[in-house]
């Protein structure tokens, strides 16, 4: 493998575990406002406009999709999820990567999941 596309998927996997990481500490902590209650069920409070939240929102999502090869409808939501998260042209760096590397554009990875 070369060094850049060593370095490449390196690159999203520790930016995919640093998000997965800030998205599930705070929950594992118990900050949440009904941390008083033991057992009460939190949700997400987040501002739309936080970057760090859409991504972990967008990789989540699309992660799913992509998992969920016995949905007919998935291939379509993936498609969808990249339309609307990603801009013009990372869909056109997206779709370049995956016809060099025959890997998907989003997760780098080979037959997913």
């Amino acid at each position: 493998m070369p060094v850049r596309s060593r370095r490449t998927l390196l690159t999203a996997v520790t930016v995919t575990a640093g998000l997965t990481l800030a998205a599930v500490t705070p929950a594992l902590a118990g900050t949440g406002a009904d941390h008083a209650r033991p057992g009460a069920v939190t949700s997400a409070h987040g501002d739309p406009r936080d970057a760090t939240q859409r991504v972990a929102d967008f990789y989540g999502a699309y992660i799913d999709s992509v998992w969920a090869a016995d949905d007919p409808a998935a291939a379509a939501n993936a498609k969808a999820l990249r339309a609307f998260y990603l801009s013009a042209a990372a869909q056109k760096k997206a779709g370049a990567y995956e016809k060099k590397n025959h890997a998907d554009g989003v997760l780098f990875a080979q037959n997913v999941p």
